[in-house]
């Protein structure tokens, strides 16, 4: 059952332990602070320029809408899912054999429009299943070659082409793919596909990932979309927090609310699908939890690109 739960004011900060401030590490873009709320206000700022909104529940998953309060840059991005189905993008292995590339696959963009491509797409087939391993925008007629996790360790072999799976990597796995081995990419797919009583020949990590296209994961899926759909604000919302086991574990900001509303499905049905992260007991989150998260998100592994901001807590 979708309910709403409600917020309360707690106010935070970016310092450190001594009460100064924190100091920002080389190359990673700042958070703006975002102005105070009036006296006897919900705070829902959350940096400038965004604020968020009540969150929608559905068991122990709960979403935080993200909403922009500023200016929407006049930018269209197209998707990996819909370059690949348009036949505007290509992605291909780089080479087979002695020369086969595990952690790297070729994208091209034949489009007009620039690519977004965001850590956790599954890309399906060429010579390995593979995650994609890093946000990257790429340019009209532009190729580049972009970082990758096997996600499929008893195969290689077949085509050189890859096809979307318009499925996003659920978030334990996520966390092995930004901070892990490829050893630990692997340990972590089999362990889901134990948890999920799976024993695919090739140890994929596609026949658990394919359960979020399953009828129930659809369903609640579409429940909390009905209920983002409805919010009054909805042509301004620019992406999520997901708060599970207590605390807030990931953000998915966007540079658009139209990028973002073409990965929405794929960002719910990865977040359903977490497979149990250590709870966070005694705490119920409140707005102050979100803006921590993201003060402190370069610790948390944040990416950023011109198209996307994204962090993911490191378990």
């Amino acid at each position: 059952m979708r309910m709403l739960l409600a917020f309360v004011v707690l106010s935070s900060a970016a310092c450190g332990d001594d009460g100064s401030p924190r100091s920002v590490p080389e190359g990673v873009v700042p958070v703006a602070a975002a102005p105070k709320p009036k006296p006897g206000s919900v705070d829902l700022s959350l940096a400038a320029g965004f604020e968020m909104r009540h969150p929608v529940r559905d068991g122990d998953v709960v979403v935080v809408p993200i909403v922009a309060t500023g200016a929407i840059p006049d930018v269209h991005y197209v998707t990996l899912a819909d370059g690949l189905a348009a036949h505007k993008v290509t992605v291909r292995e780089i080479a087979r054999g002695q020369n086969f590339q595990v952690d790297h696959v070729r994208i091209r963009n034949k489009g007009v429009e620039p690519l977004f491509v965001m850590t956790g797409e599954l890309i399906y087939d060429g010579l390995q299943d593979r995650a994609i391993a890093e946000d990257r925008i790429i340019a009209p007629g532009e190729k580049v070659d972009v970082a990758v996790r096997c996600v499929e360790q008893g195969r290689e072999a077949g085509h050189m082409d890859f096809h979307a799976s318009s499925v996003l990597a659920e978030i334990g796995l996520r966390q092995k793919i930004l901070y892990a081995e490829q050893q630990d990419v692997w340990a972590k797919v089999e362990s889901i596909n134990l948890a999920h009583h799976l024993t695919p020949s090739t140890r994929t990590y596609r026949d658990a990932a394919e359960l979020q296209h399953a009828t129930a994961a659809v369903a609640r899926r579409d429940t909390i979309a009905h209920a983002l759909a409805a919010l009054p604000d909805r042509n301004k919302v620019v992406g999520l927090a997901l708060i599970t086991g207590g605390r807030v574990v990931e953000l998915d900001r966007f540079a658009t609310p139209e990028l973002y509303g073409r990965l929405e499905l794929e960002l719910l049905g990865s977040y359903l699908a977490t497979d149990g992260l250590p709870p966070h007991e005694g705490h119920n989150p409140v707005p102050a939890d979100v803006r921590a998260f993201v003060a402190d998100s370069w610790a948390q592994g944040a990416r950023t690109t011109a198209a996307s901001y994204t962090a993911v807590v490191r378990q």
